[in-house]
């Protein structure tokens, strides 16, 4: 089911569609959140918004696809798979550059070039 929330003055679907259940993946293999962070050194709340599907809340460009694929590793899931999803998802979800920081540079965007 998709949780609609606000996200800068517009409703936006918070789950993507056909996004896999890593959470009860993760639960099965007897892992826990904190076992993968001590592993990858990737902030909890990273690998909770993997587990939604919630890719906005995700740093975006490269960091996200590569925030994916060491969590599928770190849970055995297949990690093409996982990724396979992750390009139509970030699409959907309308995944933005970040705003510019301070010397006016951006962050790289989600883009089709960072995937598979």
């Amino acid at each position: 089911m998709a949780v609609l929330y606000a996200r800068m003055g517009q409703e936006s679907k918070r789950y993507c569609e056909g996004w896999p259940d890593l959470s009860a993946h993760r639960q099965s293999c007897g892992i826990t959140l904190d076992q993968i962070v001590e592993v990858t050194k990737i902030s909890k709340h990273y690998l909770q918004a993997i587990e939604k599907g919630d890719l906005a809340q995700l740093p975006g460009g490269i960091y996200t696809a590569s925030f994916v694929r060491q969590y599928a590793r770190a849970v055995r899931f297949d990690e093409e798979e996982l990724l396979a999803h992750l390009r139509p998802c970030a699409a959907h979800q309308g995944c933005q550059p970040a705003p510019a920081g301070e010397n006016g540079q951006r962050r790289p965007a989600i883009s089709s070039s960072y995937y598979p």
